[in-house]
């Protein structure tokens, strides 16, 4: 436990219908608290627990990067958990509403909560029982996301290795040239 929220009043929202052309779902909700780590917080993988009053759970899956280089960057896949996330009814898989003409969506949002293993989209599914054995372990490990990757070109480099562990699949053609840059570097 690093930090707790105060009590914080619930609220309900209507979840959007897909957008028919192309089965977006967003939230659109107001921002309810921002969390923001200081420098003291080592770089990984964290959760946002969420109790509710009646004992029902639900997470928030993010990244804390940190600024000095490691040993080893370890690759959370979001843009494969967005891609998957059936929340409000449909992702590039699914539609759950029947209501989409090629019952699957063309375009996924991030401004929606994880459907999948209680709002935590596949990191405790697919990346966990990895993060505990490196941490376990003793390696020098800094944790990105797959979107970090997308923005940052010069992110994977300087490390000795890439981990990307799991479901990976949903990559930018700019993530695929910061990772090959990064590969022709010694990485």
């Amino acid at each position: 436990l690093i930090t707790s929220v105060a009590r914080l009043p619930g609220h309900f929202y209507p979840v959007s219908a897909p957008d028919p052309s192309t089965g977006v779902v967003e939230a659109q909700w107001p921002v309810a608290f921002t969390l923001t780590p200081d420098a003291n917080w080592t770089t990984g993988a964290y959760l946002v627990k969420l109790t509710a009053d009646n004992g029902m759970e639900g997470y928030i899956p993010f990244i804390v990067r940190s600024p000095r280089r490691s040993a080893f960057v370890f690759l959370h896949a979001v843009n494969t958990d967005e891609a998957y996330n059936t929340w409000g009814g449909s992702s590039l898989y699914e539609d759950d509403t029947n209501t989409l003409a090629a019952h699957r969506a063309f375009k996924v949002s991030f401004d929606r909560p994880f459907e999948q293993v209680y709002g935590s989209g596949q990191l405790l599914l697919w990346e966990y029982p990895m993060i505990r054995w490196l941490e376990k372990n003793g390696y020098d490990i800094g944790y990105v996301s797959d979107v970090d990757v997308h923005t940052d070109p010069t992110l994977l480099q300087n490390s000795r290795g890439i981990l990307i562990v799991g479901h990976s699949e949903y990559w930018s053609y700019e993530m695929r040239d910061h990772l090959e840059t990064a590969i022709s570097h010694g990485v």
